[in-house]
């Protein structure tokens, strides 16, 4: 018998429940805004509409969104989203415009960022519903196709961490080793095709340092994290130079919220990717768990290199952590993800099931090992905590 489904009354403890994503990542921008608004970038006083945008269509999602909802629109969105994206190839001069479509009046759109969300419920829709199985290496080929004719290898990087995550879920392990010594394999020509700058940021991560030439932004990153201490220090006027982009902002509110600060921003995304993880192994459907799951690996993708380029163990790469850089779109984006969790995660608590495979099992392997990967997570912050106790405060 088909269970009927009850409105959730507003003092509901599952509507309630909601909230927690989108409160995490609302305190996320705050903080990033209020640390980036001391350098006086250009448009940094646009931050606090994008949050109210991103809000606006987070809270519908969470309330009013249903999974089969929105895997029926999964196809529809993710055309849309390589369409955007041949759109901004077609008019870029270079690799650098090819990664942003601009709306004219100053408005532009990172156009990997709605992209990533939509090849979540794209490939999460493969699983539901009979489907070829050459479709879902064509869904995640197609995006990073064009991502490489724009050489913009940070966004190849984050449509392969989605759909690895992903694809191992659904029990297709072999398709990501494949797809993996390809890469490794043509990873020598992917390095040829990098833009100068890029070449260069690699070149002086794995060589000495020379913080008066290439290396002068990682010195200054450096300088940023250990600049801020027990509780915070101005920023320099000239860290405006260096901190205009979205992939160098944690540094930024480090040194502005000094260790408090970053620990509470560590707390924060270790509490975001948890919840994903929870919301996954809790879904009442198997697309539901996958769109969770996909999520979590991209939030959990962001954060890690945004924290990794902090501690000075990665290369600068594109790549914006969730809710914190100098532009809309990533902040959009993520409240928009979150919200989706929310709507999963609300149907989970109240007992309710997407009718999309009836009776279909949920996915084995990770689902089944969520607690310990959210441990897992849970451990990794603490350890970068106490790194980044030892640099700012010992």
């Amino acid at each position: 018998m088909e269970a009927c489904e009850i409105p959730a009354r507003a003092g509901d403890p599952e509507r309630a429940y909601a909230f927690v994503p989108l409160l995490i990542a609302l305190t996320l921008g705050v903080l990033g805004v209020r640390a980036l608004d001391g350098l006086y970038l250009r448009g940094m006083h646009h931050q606090p509409l994008y949050l109210a945008l991103g809000l606006a269509m987070a809270l519908p999602a969470a309330f009013l969104l249903r999974t089969r909802s929105a895997l029926r629109a999964a196809y529809a969105l993710y055309a849309a989203g390589l369409l955007v994206m041949l759109l901004a190839l077609a008019r870029g001069h270079d690799g650098f415009d090819a990664r942003w479509l601009s709306l004219g009046h100053g408005v532009r759109i990172r156009v990997a960022e709605p992209m990533a969300l939509a090849l979540v419920l794209a490939l999460a829709r493969t699983s539901g519903a009979p489907a070829p199985r050459w479709l879902a290496p064509l869904l995640v080929l197609a995006p990073c196709l064009v991502a490489l004719a724009g050489r913009d290898f940070a966004s190849v990087a984050t449509f392969l961490a989605i759909a690895a995550v992903v694809l191992i879920a659904e029990g297709r392990a072999w398709l990501v080793l494949g797809a993996g010594a390809c890469a490794i394999a043509g990873a020598p020509i992917f390095y040829r095709c990098l833009h100068g700058y890029q070449r260069q940021r690699i070149a002086e991560f794995l060589g000495p340092s020379d913080p008066l030439g290439a290396g002068w932004m990682p010195a200054q990153v450096r300088a940023m994290v250990r600049g801020g201490g027990f509780s915070g220090a101005p920023s320099p006027h000239e860290a405006s130079r260096a901190f205009g982009d979205a992939e160098v902002a944690f540094p930024v509110l480090a040194r502005h919220w000094g260790f408090v600060g970053a620990l509470l921003a560590i707390a924060l995304f270790a509490a975001l990717i948890v919840f994903a993880l929870r919301t996954a192994s809790r879904a009442r459907s198997r697309g539901g768990a996958l769109i969770a799951l996909g999520l979590a690996a991209w939030l959990a993708w962001k954060t890690a290199v945004g924290l990794a380029i902090a501690l000075g163990v990665a290369p600068i790469v594109a790549i914006s952590m969730p809710m914190l850089g100098y532009g809309g779109t990533n902040v959009v984006a993520t409240l928009l993800a979150t919200g989706v969790l929310a709507s999963i995660a609300r149907e989970a608590r109240a007992g309710r099931e997407s009718p999309e495979i009836p009776g279909d099992p949920l996915l084995p392997s990770l689902l089944h090992h969520a607690d310990a990967l959210a441990l897992g997570v849970t451990l990794v912050a603490a350890l970068i905590a106490a790194r980044l106790f030892v640099l700012q405060v010992a």
